[in-house]
Order: C-alpha cells, then structure tokens, then sequence
C-alpha cells in the first residue's frame, strides 16, 4: 500500500510513493549497521563540525522548512519557525557539551585506578512521530551521532518530505552516507529492523499502544528501549494563583501545535473559588483565535495532522457526553468551508468528565481541554495522579513552598510551577507510568545512548 501525505488544510494530495522492498530494507540495514565500526572510529572533534554544520544549514533554510512542516501537518508557520529554532539551538548546545559529558569519568574503588568509559551502543533505531517532524529527529540524532552510533529511522508516513529534507541536509552538512539513513517501511516490518543484531536499542515517541508493541518485541530480543509516549498532563490552578497569566498560559499550551503536542496540559484542574472566573477567561480567550491557514501570520489555530485522528477525538468527545459530561464547543472558530475542505476541529471545552470515559482516563489530542473542579490542593493532586499516563504538568500558587510541594507530589517526568512546562534542551525529558521511561536531552540523554563501561587498574 502507498503512502500518502495530504496538505491537511486543504485535503490536497501532496506526495504518494511506496514503501521500500525487504530486500531494498535489508540493504540498506547492512550498510547502516557496517558504517558504524568505521563511524567510531572517527574523531568526536569531526563529528562535531559535521553536526556544527548542519546546524548551520538548518539555520540558513529555516524559512523554507518551516514552510514544509506547515504544508505537511499543519502547525502554524510561526510554531514551525520555533521548531527549526529549537533544533539549532540542540544541535549546538550537544556539540558543546559532547567533550564534557562523553569523557572519560575517574571513580574511586578498591582498585589502583578506575574510570568509566563511555562507547557507543552501536546502531540505534528512532521510530518518530508526526507532530514535531524535525525537532523529534534532531534531540535523537545529535547526541547519537556525537557518542559514535549510526541512526535508522522509521519516520511517520505522513511528512515524508520534512524526512527527505534532513537527510539531505546531513549530506551536504558532510556526514558521510549511511550514517543516518531513513527506513519508508510498514509498521509491520519493524520487528525485523529490531530484531537485527546490531540493532542495539530502540527510541520511541508515540503512542502507549505503540509503546507496548514495541517493547514486547524489543523484550523478545533483549534491546535497550527509551520510550516517550503519550501523556494527559495536569494543569493545577490554585485560588491565590495569577489568574490573567494562568490563563494566558493555558491557552498558550493547550493550543500548542493544535492541540497536538503529547507534553502540552489537556486536564486543567481548577481550585472550586476561581473555577467560574478561570472558565470564563479561557473562553475569551478561545474566542479571540483565529482558525484559518496555517500558514497566514493571523491564525492561531490550524488543522489537525489527518482525518483519521479528527474522528477519533469527535469519537472520544462523544464517548465523554453520554457519560454525563458536558462539551462546550466553539463551532464559530470552525468556518463551514474550512471543515469541508481540511482537518479542522473547533475547539472543546469538557467539563463534568467521569470516570471510565475517555475525557478522563485517556489523552484527548486535539484542541480539546478537560476541567476539574478541585476541592483543596490535596484533592487536586489526587485528581493530577488519577490517570495512567506521567509526562507533565503545571502548578500554580503565589504560595511557592506550597507550590513545589505538590510538584514533589505529582507522578510525572517533569513539573512546571507558575509557568506552562516546556522541554529543556538542558534538562532531561522522559516520562513515568504508562508516559514511558528513559530520558532524552540533558547529560542523561546522552549516557542513555552509550555503553558505560568500568575499567580498573590494578
């Protein structure tokens, strides 16, 4: 079967071509799995100029490959800008940091002298998402190629052209051929890639169906996986919280990407003194965007990535209603003739969710927020951790020891206070419960790509 990928703002047929062949995957398996012996061999001072470089490029073409990203899966031109940006910024902070991190570590035992030396694993396999076309690649492959492993990957089939266009760029950034090498593969082939022998480990960003599809193979097989899955993040408003920046904030996160970002807040969860006002704040606010072309400097809210994922969230928000709760949708920011031709989703306000509906035990992903009414902050952290999934999420209170309190008490991988979270490149990202495990970006995305080997002298 072809893969297609559609402008989903106008439904139009961008490009359509056909998977690769088993033998054409094998090929280039082997070729990827031999490049790396000769690969580790090279310095890391060339690796990094090769990685300096295609920062470089990344930089100098921004404007057209934002353009791509938009025209592929609908993120808005400026949100497509940011994430050429935040590429930029990686690439360049990981080839500063390489020296420092992947050197060799002295340790005190009970022999004359002991260190750690970190090797690289030696071919890893990404398995990416749509959502972020470049920037989920780029926090994979700069510490991956920096610490000597060559990198296959299995990219989304619907921005196959954003895949083409990095792979390019690696070439003419002066990384030699095979050392990055796109697979255009069926799901179904991917237990062969990890099955591979020299396939040593496995990244995913996905979904947690995914994410346990993956893993039981890779269990088969013994393969070291970092998954960062789906999350369902918790947005915790306190009575003497900032209401205008709380606001604001929120907004700002939950419409992110369209609604389509794994770590952006989905449940906001409302001190019961503030619900009323915060509501009617959000709904302003929701008010005041723009839906329109994503690619037109006015719109604030796109198309989502395809249909498909449409219909699901119209499945989970009616699922949600004949559980008893109530959906607050705002049809004027979905004009008829946008929804006849693209993925448009107007935006959802759920509130009264229960217990066993999809608005409160699964990810909404799409431009949809879920309320809570919380009773006090102990009854909030207890409404935050009533979910199966852990990435994220946000506390708000001008009460800061309070504040950090409830962030400590949070099951999740990472925790704002008085600020919508976003990723770090300095810090490490990952996620707990079913939002996966294992860490990227920071120090520890690094180590989580290499063999950390004890050496003593005796």
């Amino acid at each position: 079967m072809p893969f297609q990928t559609l402008n989903p703002t106008t439904g139009e047929l961008l490009e359509q071509f056909s998977p690769e062949l088993p033998s054409q995957m094998q090929q280039k398996l082997e070729r990827v799995t031999h490049e790396q012996a000769r690969w580790q061999t090279t310095t890391l001072a060339q690796r990094q100029q090769w990685l300096a470089n295609l920062a470089d490029l990344l930089d100098k073409e921004k404007a057209e490959l934002a353009q791509l990203i938009t025209l592929e899966m609908g993120k808005i031109y400026r949100e497509s800008v940011a994430e050429i940006d935040k590429s930029v910024e990686f690439l360049r902070w990981s080839v500063d940091q390489a020296p420092a991190v992947l050197s060799t570590k002295p340790y005190t035992s009970q022999a004359k002298q002991s260190y750690v030396h970190y090797q690289p694993l030696g071919t890893v396999l990404a398995i990416m998402p749509w959502n972020y076309p470049l920037w989920q690649v780029i926090r994979l492959l700069a510490p991956a190629l920096l610490a000597g492993n060559t990198l296959l990957l299995k990219p989304a089939g619907n921005v196959p052209q954003c895949t083409q266009a990095l792979e390019r760029l690696t070439l003419e950034a002066g990384l030699p051929a095979n050392v990055f090498a796109p697979l255009y593969i069926e799901e179904s082939e991917v237990q062969l890639v990890i099955a591979h022998p020299k396939v040593r480990s496995v990244h995913l960003t996905g979904s947690t169906r995914a994410g346990r599809a993956v893993g039981t193979i890779a269990g088969r097989h013994l393969k070291k996986c970092v998954m960062e899955l789906g999350g369902s993040d918790p947005f915790i408003i306190l009575e003497d919280a900032d209401l205008t920046k709380a606001t604001a904030q929120a907004l700002a996160s939950r419409f992110l990407n369209n609604g389509q970002s794994c770590l952006s807040a989905k449940r906001f969860i409302i001190a019961e003194g503030i619900y009323e006002p915060f509501k009617q704040a959000f709904c302003e606010g929701i008010e005041r965007l723009t839906m329109g072309d994503p690619l037109k400097p006015e719109t604030d809210l796109g198309p989502m990535a395809r249909r498909d994922l449409l219909t699901r969230l119209d499945t989970q928000i009616d699922q949600s209603r004949k559980g008893d709760a109530e959906v607050l949708r705002f049809s004027h920011s979905n004009p008829q003739d946008l929804a006849q031709k693209g993925f448009f989703h107007p935006p959802c306000i759920i509130e009264n969710p229960q217990p066993g509906t999809p608005a409160w035990d699964d990810e909404l992903f799409g431009p949809v927020a879920t309320f809570f009414k919380a009773k006090n902050p102990s009854h909030a952290i207890a409404l935050a951790n009533d979910t199966p999934y852990g990435l994220g999420g946000s506390v708000w209170s001008e009460n800061e020891s309070l504040a950090i309190e409830m962030a400590h008490g949070i099951e999740s991988g990472a925790t704002a206070i008085n600020r919508m979270l976003r990723s770090d490149i300095r810090m490490p990202f990952g996620g707990f419960k079913n939002s996966g495990f294992g860490r990227e970006m920071g120090d520890e995305g690094f180590y989580e790509l290499t063999n950390p080997k004890s050496i003593f002298i005796w």
